[in-house]
């Protein structure tokens, strides 16, 4: 599961860190994470679930279970985003998401479908 998490994590760079001086003046470095392991985790459950829908062996299927993951973590983002009025070169970074998760979406159920005619 911790590699899953990472792989997650470096698919969506999610993860960094920020520098901040503390009360002492003194650099500090915070960790800033756009989705917590917490929310990852439930992300790669739901893959799972979906995935387990097809009746697929999910062993040596890591990369499509983190694709589903991905695709659950940005659709949730791109609603996020949809309620909040930030534009970014006047194109909405709620229709930038959307276009990448329903890609991901395509892909994902595309190799889904390779998969069950390899299967049969």
């Amino acid at each position: 599961m911790k590699n899953l998490i990472k792989y997650v994590k470096l698919r969506l760079q999610s993860s960094g860190e920020n520098l901040h001086k503390d009360a002492n003046g003194a650099n500090v470095y915070i960790n800033v994470d756009i989705f917590s392991d917490e929310q990852i985790k439930d992300a790669l459950a739901m893959s799972e679930s979906m995935f387990k829908q097809f009746n697929l062996d999910i062993a040596h299927n890591e990369d499509i279970l983190v694709q589903g993951a991905v695709i659950q973590l940005l659709a949730g983002h791109a609603l996020v985003e949809s309620g909040r009025a930030y534009d970014y070169q006047n194109i909405k970074i709620s229709d930038i998401l959307n276009d990448q998760w329903k890609f991901e979406y395509q892909m994902y159920f595309r190799k889904l479908e390779l998969m069950m005619y390899n299967k049969g």
